[in-house]
């Protein structure tokens, strides 16, 4: 029943519209209803007029510091589709990476607020795996950010030199230097 129609087959959620078409057809038949290549071809462009705020309710959603999962049901596909919608529309892509962004600093202020917002007062072991799971999960996206910041900092050592060091130190302690002879302070000749 897919018939690749003009400027549509070119477009970039193709695969999306198609996968939810053949949904839609499947149920259609099963209800009985007659369906025409214009019918699809509607349908078709009804989602893509949607498209628009289908996205807005996504960035949406990823400003809130929502997962993946939440953003794949508003849009109402697979991962794999989204992940290709994210793919091939860079500023889509881009728009989500900053939305991103400001839900993982929702995310972070809900740890702050956390135990103030749970108004069944649950147990407070649970409330404290809520708040390392969130602090992990910041930590492992943004460790700059979130991170437990360790500052590393590597030397490398010649192991010749500093056992030539070591050797002149030793060779010090066991034989010092002689002290050094005071100086003669030469007196003017009182017969001169």
């Amino acid at each position: 029943m897919f018939v690749r129609f003009g400027p549509l087959a070119d477009s970039l959620e193709y695969s999306i519209v198609c996968y939810i078409v053949k949904r839609v057809t499947e149920k259609k038949r099963r209800k009985g209803c007659e369906l025409t290549s214009e019918s699809v071809k509607a349908l078709a462009r009804m989602f893509l007029n949607l498209n628009q705020a289908t996205k807005d309710k996504v960035l949406s959603l990823a400003c809130e510091g929502k997962p993946t999962r939440y953003l794949v049901q508003a849009i109402g596909c697979k991962h794999r589709q989204f992940y290709e919608i994210l793919r091939r529309d860079a500023a889509f892509r881009t728009a989500l990476s900053q939305a991103r962004a400001f839900g993982y600093e929702a995310l972070a202020e809900n740890v702050l607020t956390l135990v103030d917002d749970d108004a069944l007062c649950s147990d407070p072991q649970t409330l404290r795996l809520k708040a390392d799971n969130m602090k992990w999960f910041l930590s492992c996206v943004e460790p700059t950010k979130y991170g437990q910041r360790q500052t590393l900092t590597v030397e490398s050592v010649s192991i010749g030199d500093a056992l030539t060091e070591a050797k002149t130190r030793a060779l010090r302690v066991i034989n010092p230097p002689d002290p050094p002879a005071p100086e003669q302070l030469e007196a003017p000749n009182p017969f001169d």
